[in-house]
């Protein structure tokens, strides 16, 4: 079951420019399309493919680079760098060359620019460091706790035993006592 599109239908009017009437809609879809635009059937971008809207689409096909495109770019960019720095260039008025220079000037930044990653990532490892050994500090702290309770509960176990032998001493003298008191009563009786 299909739903009726909610862009609007192209009226064509004499409203496009003659630089997008000639450039194919078809060939700007497949250059969007490309770039990573989000998928919608031609007919739709058909529909939308027609004044400002068409203009800056059309701009946005042609000028907007893909990551491919921009990768080669700047290896190109690189590699024409790189032959020309090895030209050493003099600045008038000056015995030294600028190639140089500007190598060592980069190198420097490039470290500088690791020097401010690294020690973010050591500021963070602290941090990881601090929390990691607080964690340890409670951790060993509530294992001292619980030793101390286990000892503690140990200790009462061991004087509850005591106890509880005490109790059952005394219970056997009390029976032992019952039972001399009973032998006595019928040896009294009988010798009455």
């Amino acid at each position: 079951m299909s739903h009726p599109s909610r862009i609007p239908q192209h009226v064509p009017t004499g409203s496009q420019s003659r630089y997008t009437q000639a450039v194919d809609a078809s060939h700007v879809y497949t250059n969007l399309l490309a770039l990573g635009a989000p998928p919608i059937s031609l007919d739709d971008f058909n529909r939308l493919y027609h004044g400002p809207f068409g203009e800056l689409l059309l701009f946005m096909s042609t000028q907007i680079k893909g990551r491919k495109q921009v990768a080669r770019d700047r290896y190109l960019i690189h590699q024409f760098r790189e032959s020309h720095s090895q030209l050493p260039v003099r600045v008038p008025g000056e015995g030294t060359t600028v190639a140089p220079v500007q190598k060592c000037m980069a190198e420097l930044s490039d470290a500088q620019r690791k020097a401010d990653v690294l020690s973010v990532q050591l500021k963070a490892s602290q941090a990881d460091l601090e929390q990691t050994q607080s964690q340890a500090t409670n951790l060993k702290q509530m294992l001292q706790d619980r030793r101390r309770a286990t000892m503690l509960l140990g200790i009462l176990q061991q004087r509850e035993r005591v106890r509880i032998s005490r109790f059952q001493e005394m219970i056997k003298m009390m029976e032992k006592l019952r039972d001399g008191i009973h032998d006595q009563g019928i040896l009294v009786y009988l010798l009455r």
